[in-house]
């Protein structure tokens, strides 16, 4: 049968020859004349131009301003950097330091869902997506951060709050509304603290599903709800309407139940997780 055998170069030689065409190509590069090898040269040297084509990052003198580059300092830079507040120190008090009395009842504007979703459809028409904004007030017991809720009946629970007018500022229209719902009857004006928008939600169509996003494919949400944190004063008064009770029930209790609560009001305590509870 047929020997077939493999043809062994000279490998000195062949080093010899990558060495010389390696120095030849090397000083035509820093003369600054034009190469023209073989492409006998780039299959030998394949490794060699790799390295070469390759500049460390301490050397580049162009691309991005590195950081601490003085030279593009004032053309990127408009200003001194603002601190950044990496913890929110919230301020929580006693439950029993708040005096919560009643009022007249305050009625719900639709008489069923049905009737809520009609109004909405109505009023979309003629003046586009319903804005709504709620309060979240804090106490605390025994050092447990706890969540006033309002409870209508047995099993319904809401954040007090409602919908804006059309135009108006939502930390205006969020204060308007807490006095209307919690606020006093003996005309002392209730001093309401709103800092921190900690969530939105938004309904995508005249349904109750709400999602803290907006849905790929929606384009025109239905209403958009905002969330926002009321620092409470270290004492306060408050009038609950009588066909309302004022419950205040603990994050561990909210937690992941969004079948007692909703997915709105179950969501709370990873909202609030952010924040640096002071319990005075």
């Amino acid at each position: 049968g047929a020997v077939f055998t493999r043809n062994r170069r000279n490998k000195k030689g062949q080093r010899a020859r990558a060495a010389g065409c390696s120095l030849r190509f090397l000083f035509l590069l820093l003369s600054g004349k034009s190469i023209k090898l073989p492409i006998s040269f780039y299959q030998n040297n394949f490794e060699l131009l790799i390295k070469m084509s390759i500049v460390p990052p301490t050397r580049s003198n162009t691309g991005w301003p590195r950081r601490g580059s003085e030279q593009f300092a004032s053309k990127y830079v408009s200003g001194p950097a603002k601190p950044l507040t990496l913890e929110r120190t919230i301020n929580l008090y006693p439950l029993t330091n708040y005096t919560f009395g009643t009022k007249e009842p305050l009625y719900e504007k639709d008489s069923s869902v049905a009737a809520r979703f009609q109004r909405m459809r109505e009023e979309f028409d003629k003046m586009g997506m319903r804005r709504t904004v709620e309060g979240v007030l804090i106490v605390h017991e025994h050092r447990l951060p706890h969540v006033l809720l309002l409870q209508l009946g047995t099993t319904f629970f809401k954040l007090p709050g409602g919908e804006l007018n059309p135009g108006e500022d939502e930390v205006e229209g969020l204060k308007r509304l807490m006095t209307e719902i919690l606020g006093r009857q003996d005309g002392v004006k209730q001093d309401w603290v709103i800092d921190d928008c900690i969530g939105n939600w938004w309904r995508p169509n005249f349904e109750p599903p709400q999602y803290p996003y907006i849905p790929a494919h929606i384009t025109k949400p239905k209403e958009h709800k905002k969330l926002f944190l009321v620092q409470l004063q270290e004492k306060a008064l408050f009038a609950v309407p009588k066909n309302y009770k004022l419950v205040a029930a603990p994050l561990f209790e909210l937690y992941d139940n969004a079948p007692g609560y909703g997915p709105i009001i179950s969501s709370l305590p990873q909202l609030l997780s952010r924040f640096n509870f002071i319990y005075n």
